[in-house]
């Protein structure tokens, strides 16, 4: 009896796994996510040379910093929960840590192109100085204490993206 096509006639030639086509479309797969992985990390470890100042002992004095402070920052996978971080925004960089005293930053989000705009989070109507920043596959949701430091943080952010997009108010 014939197989149906040729990739039933090939694995069962291969067994278990699979035709040589699907060995090297993993094997190109696999080396692309890794290249991927190695972008990222460069790029993690370009921003990071190209701003040094923002090691944990010059936080608060940096000068290239244009905004720092403490905002919550809802959960990623978890967002009933918010996370206090300290926030730090140089150039087309925003910068979040655990702390103040932090010298890692536990993310960094590039300002080119997104738009901050006022929010109020459905589910914690206490949030009511909310703001949210669309960034490329995820959307950040932060709050500020106040009213006033909310719009200051906008102001900040909006001016940033400004400034990489030429976008207009």
């Amino acid at each position: 009896m014939k197989p149906e096509n040729k990739w039933m006639d090939a694995e069962a030639a291969e067994g278990e796994e699979g035709p040589p086509q699907r060995r090297v479309f993993k094997k190109e797969a696999a080396e692309a996510m890794g290249h991927m992985e190695k972008l990222f990390t460069d790029q993690r470890q370009l921003v990071m040379a190209r701003y040094p100042s923002l090691a944990a002992d010059h936080l608060a004095q940096s000068a290239n910093a244009e905004r720092t402070g403490y905002l919550y920052k809802q959960g990623g996978l978890d967002r009933r929960r918010w996370q206090k971080r300290w926030f730090v925004l140089v150039d087309d960089f925003l910068f979040y840590y655990s702390s103040s005293s932090s010298a890692t930053p536990k993310g960094i989000v590039r300002l080119d192109r997104l738009r901050a705009k006022p929010a109020r989070p459905h589910d914690d109507p206490e949030r009511e100085h909310a703001f949210s920043l669309p960034a490329q596959k995820k959307l950040y949701v932060l709050a500020a204490s106040y009213l006033e430091e909310r719009d200051e943080w906008l102001e900040a952010i909006n001016r940033a993206s400004f400034f990489v997009t030429g976008l207009s108010s």
